[in-house]
């Protein structure tokens, strides 16, 4: 993919992407990957939220059955 650059500051380090230069193709894959980096990071969110549920879940029903 051509077009990417690295910026560094003190204040803000980032990526700046000239979106012009790319063809649609690198624009959808570019904006795919994005997507796909975005749901991931809502997914482990919510996988430790149920991972929590379910520990309190079994540990309930432990001592039920005790």
């Amino acid at each position: 993919m051509t077009g990417a650059t690295a910026i560094k500051t003190e204040a803000a380090p980032g990526l700046r992407l000239e979106l012009d230069v790319l063809t649609p193709a690198e624009r959808r894959d570019l904006a795919n990957a994005l997507l796909r980096a975005a749901w991931s990071a809502a997914l482990g969110e919510t996988r430790i939220l149920l991972v929590d549920l379910l520990v309190e879940v079994d540990s309930a029903m432990v001592e039920v059955a005790a």
